[in-house]
Formats: C-alpha cells, structure tokens, sequence
C-alpha cells in the first residue's frame, strides 16, 4: 500500500487547458488521499469531515469522492467562518489562500487538536499546518511539520514522512 503513496507523492502533472492545472489537480488530491490514509486518530474515524478553508486552489477536486477509502468516508465541506463553532467536526483542514489575520484566528482551531492539517500556501511549513503542498517539477511533493504533527496526537506512520521533505521541531 505505501508504493502507492509514493507514486501518488511523485506524480508527473497532465496538460489540459492550462498546460499544468487539471493534472496538479487530481494529482493533490491523489497526495493528500494517500497521506490520509496513512494517519491513525486517537479514536476511530470511519467518517471524516474535510473543511476546506480560504481560496483553495483546488478545491473542486477534493470535494470528489476520490478522498474516500474503503472503510473511511470523506465529507468535505466549506468553511468561511473561523470560529470553533463552524470548524466543530472537521477533522481534515484544507487551507488555501488566508489572509494573515485569517491565518492566524485559523491556527488556534487547528493546532495542538486531533486535525490532520493540509496547506497550499505555506512556503516554510513551520506555522502551524502538518502537511504543505507543493508543484516541483511538474510534481506534486510535500514538506511535513513534525513539531504539528507531534503535537496534535495523531499517528502518522513514519513512511509517509520519510516521503517528505520535514521540518525539524524547533
């Protein structure tokens, strides 16, 4: 199962219509499909909801069926309130283009929970998100934040982040 995670990890993008876009898009959506089925809840999750936050560049794709797993239903929905009450249930964040300020009220609603975190926009990966997406070379890859990723009780398996690029605990 792991070889298909690092296919899906380094998938060559399709060209159609903008020579890149509708292959980075399925490939995204491959990625975080692989990485979520690699990730262990501290309570059984065999329905996740996925919310998707900000602009996020492909969010048509991941609100497809192809998230879902044998054994683990996806649900995405948006999300334009930050607030606990409207994040309440999303244990998949998304997090496309935010303002800072947006950012920043988004963070305490995801970091140190039981929320596998996916962001676009984040170029360090040291702010808060555990996975952030990235197009190198016509591929899809992914940098991981361990210091997110320890804190926030999830069991992510150590293969999945050998496939990243990580970023230490500070």
């Amino acid at each position: 199962m792991l070889s298909s995670l690092m296919v899906a990890g380094a998938l060559p993008c399709h060209a159609q219509g903008d020579p890149d876009d509708a292959g980075r898009a399925a490939d995204t959506a491959r990625v975080v499909a692989g990485i979520i089925s690699y990730v262990r809840w501290p309570q059984p999750q065999p329905q996740l909801q996925l919310c998707l936050v900000g602009l996020a560049r492909y969010a048509q794709e991941l609100t497809e069926e192809r998230l879902s797993t044998p054994g683990q239903r996806i649900t995405p929905r948006l999300v334009t309130d930050l607030t606990a009450a409207a994040l309440e249930g999303c244990r998949l964040v998304y997090i496309g283009k935010l303002s800072e300020a947006d950012y920043r009220k988004l963070l305490p609603q995801v970091v140190d929970h039981p929320v596998l975190s996916f962001t676009e926009a984040d170029v360090s990966c040291d702010t808060g998100s555990m996975f952030c997406l990235k197009s190198r070379d016509k591929q899809i890859a992914f940098d991981a934040n361990l210091d997110a990723i320890a804190r926030s009780g999830l069991r992510v398996h150590p293969s999945v982040l050998q496939l990243a690029r990580r970023k230490p605990s500070p």
